[in-house]
């Protein structure tokens, strides 16, 4: 069983599986930066790893648009 999402890694998932239904690619960690309005990548990549760690991303290193819905 996964683990429950908070409000905003909820909307972070929703975004994502939007933006790759709408686009058949995943959303670059600058696009998704700039949807939310946030002002480091790193806060992305944090969100990224712990929907990852919960289960419901994968992500590919060192690959540009490397986010799959799992």
């Amino acid at each position: 069983m996964r683990s429950p999402l908070t409000k905003r890694q909820k909307e972070m998932l929703d975004y994502i599986n939007n933006f790759i239904k709408e686009n058949v690619f995943s959303p670059s960690l600058e696009e998704i930066r700039t949807a939310f309005k946030l002002k480091a990548i790193s806060t992305v990549h944090e969100h990224v790893e712990n929907l990852k760690n919960k289960g419901y991303l994968v992500k590919s290193y060192c690959q540009y648009r490397g986010i799959q819905i799992k």
